[in-house]
């Protein structure tokens, strides 16, 4: 009984001091939780590194054979790998590289990145991959499929590329939109020699022009750190992007072109 009467003598002795102590705690809390940065997820490192691959509407057994094991087998000795597995679809592939969870995976989604580049030419032409370092922040949100009766799978490719892709990219809190199938538009170009002529144009300037564009998709795609400053909105990068292109050229190709070229690859 003693002590709890001097606790309570303490208390009403001090109540003042109390009572300010506990007004300033309530403020401080307050200010906390609106100043505090808060996450839905930390930040994680998962093992695991994720190459999409995209090649239209390939049959899936063609993109079997053809993409996916070659890119497989690329990865397979890649240090700190553990395991390699794949999923396969029409047009579409998804190639995941687990590695221990004692490596570093900035590089190794470097390593991924690498040995991409080095087998990209025995690789269809047609087909585009993305390398993406799983974190909380790569799971997708949503998704979205575009079909119709009446319209060709082109014709939705370049509604989905040019015209509901840059909508939903300008939706505040959206940070990547990605596109995987369809089929991307191609052209066949019959070449007149009279009116090459008039325009002082060779079939070897017009031939580079395929060059420069292949070349750009591989420096792109080499270089996702580069890619996401650019996209971020670092436009200087893309100097860099120039520069990349026209050492791989041996400085012979148009800078107009390779900038436009780049352009066109990071979007």
């Amino acid at each position: 009984m003693k002590e709890t009467t001097a606790i309570g003598a303490f208390a009403i002795r001090h109540r003042l001091a109390i009572a300010f102590i506990s007004v300033a705690l309530c403020l401080a809390g307050i200010y906390a939780a609106f100043r505090t940065p808060s996450s839905v997820f930390p930040q994680t490192n998962f093992p695991r590194v994720v190459i999409l691959v995209d090649n239209g509407v390939m049959p899936a057994d063609e993109m079997m054979a053809t993409i996916t094991r070659p890119i497989e087998e690329a990865m397979k000795d890649i240090p700190g790998a553990v395991t390699v597995r794949s999923t396969t679809g029409r047009g579409s592939a998804e190639i995941s590289v687990f590695f221990n969870w004692r490596v570093d995976m900035i590089q190794s989604e470097l390593y991924v990145n690498s040995r991409l580049s080095q087998i990209r030419s025995g690789l269809p032409a047609t087909a585009s991959t993305t390398v993406w370092r799983l974190t909380f922040s790569a799971f997708p949100i949503i998704g979205v499929s575009l079909t119709s009766p009446k319209r060709s799978i082109t014709e939705l490719w370049e509604t989905a590329r040019y015209e509901i892709k840059p909508r939903f990219l300008r939706i505040p809190g959206v940070a990547r939109v990605d596109i995987v199938g369809g089929r991307t538009p191609e052209y066949h170009v019959v070449v007149d020699p009279v009116r090459l002529q008039a325009a002082n144009l060779g079939l070897a300037q017009i031939t580079d022009a395929g060059r420069i564009a292949m070349l750009a998709r591989q420096v792109v795609a080499a270089n996702p750190k580069q890619v996401e400053q650019y996209r971020n909105g670092k436009t200087a990068t893309l100097g860099w992007f120039v520069g990349q292109v026209m050492k791989a050229t041996g400085g012979q190709a148009n800078p107009q072109a390779v900038q436009e070229a780049l352009k066109k690859e990071l979007g």
